[in-house]
């Protein structure tokens, strides 16, 4: 029943409920709002039945409502009906577990004489917009340092993504899967900021959006610190999107090339793994030249979204090194008669799959 704990919001739906509650109240009103819900969670709420998920959408929401000062008679009363019978306990009492079934009780018992005190003033949720970290033409200089432990293996790439998505045979029959990669510990990298890219900030709520900025890899990785007229001379480094429909890597949907992506902002904080440049770099004219260069090929222009650095540097060097050991070039758009190995189609690269699996359970 994607529970995991006795309180009102360990559970999947409660989550869910407290997470839009967050997004939609931040930016409707408490009657729209509750319909904006509504039709959201429809499928729990026009079930047929009462068990646990339906059960945890009210108690969910009537307490999130009570803490913010917004919760209604209806939802109130809806509520303290269920909470009367205890809804959803059945589960519960199924399980076996008796002394969560007790623990269960006194959470639902103590919410019903939550509910039925005065509630707080109002304190409607601010909804908090993602904006862009850098600008177009600035360049981020930074260095793995030589901390070394767990933790930041994917700075010395071990473990290969197997090559059967390649249409080359040369690259399809390589054993190039489980080899030594780049050791970035205490080398120099770079990115560039080239645009920014808007999302939907929320599944909940429509026209809001998150702003995050795009970036490119430059082919650069040196004990030199870099200055930016090293690097206007660098190419960028490709990188393979490869997308799933589902998640246990049976079925894929597309793949390709791309050079551009975004970042989670945590990628920017001082760590003890990565070192940052203090001075700040902006040059527009290499947002130009990536442009430039970029446009005389034909690369998908999606971009990757959401990897930390130390995760980029594994995809980036990932094809890099291995064309390197196959004495290929990978395409960092400097040379136009240099083109990426091209992909099987989906269905080849799941028949590839099948028998790459195959394979390695005989």
């Amino acid at each position: 029943m994607g529970t995991w704990g006795t309180g009102i919001y360990s559970n999947d739906t409660a989550g869910d409920v407290r997470d839009a509650c967050k997004d939609i109240f931040a930016f409707y009103d408490v009657e729209e709002g509750n319909q904006k819900l509504f039709d959201f969670f429809k499928e729990v709420l026009q079930q047929e039945y009462i068990d646990n998920d339906y059960a945890s959408f009210w108690y969910a929401l009537s307490d999130w409502q009570w803490k913010h000062g917004m919760l209604t008679e209806y939802v109130k009363n809806k509520t303290v009906e269920l909470l009367s019978g205890y809804a959803g306990i059945k589960e519960w009492e199924e399980s076996g577990n008796v002394k969560d079934v007790i623990k269960r009780k006194k959470v639902l018992d103590s919410l019903k004489t939550q509910l039925e005190k005065p509630q707080p003033p109002v304190k409607k949720p601010k909804l908090s917009l993602v904006k862009p970290k850098h600008k177009p033409g600035d360049i981020i200089i930074f260095k793995a340092t030589e901390y070394v432990d767990e933790w930041d293996s994917s700075w010395h790439i071990e473990n290969f993504r197997p090559p059967f998505m390649f249409a080359s045979k040369l690259i399809s029959n390589s054993k190039s899967e489980n080899i030594n990669g780049y050791d970035a510990h205490g080398k120099y990298m770079a990115i560039l900021c080239i645009d920014s890219q808007k999302e939907s900030h929320s599944e909940y709520i429509t026209g809001a959006f998150d702003e995050y900025s795009v970036y490119v890899w430059y082919n650069y990785l040196s004990e030199v610190k870099p200055s930016v007229e090293q690097l206007s001379f660098c190419g960028f480094l490709p990188m393979v999107d490869w997308i799933l429909k589902d998640f246990n890597r049976g079925i894929t949907d597309s793949i390709s090339w791309i050079y551009q992506f975004t970042l989670m902002a945590e990628s920017f904080k001082a760590n003890s793994y990565i070192e940052f440049e203090n001075k700040k770099c902006r040059n527009k004219n290499e947002v130009n030249r990536f442009h430039q260069l970029f446009a005389n090929k034909k690369y998908s222009k999606d971009y990757f979204g959401g990897f930390d650095l130390c995760g980029m540097f594994n995809t980036a060097f990932e094809e890099k090194n291995r064309m390197d050991l196959l004495n290929l070039k990978i395409d960092d758009l400097l040379d136009p008669k240099v083109k990426n190995p091209d992909f099987l189609t989906p269905s080849e690269i799941d028949e590839a799959y099948k028998k790459y699996m195959n394979k390695l359970s005989d």
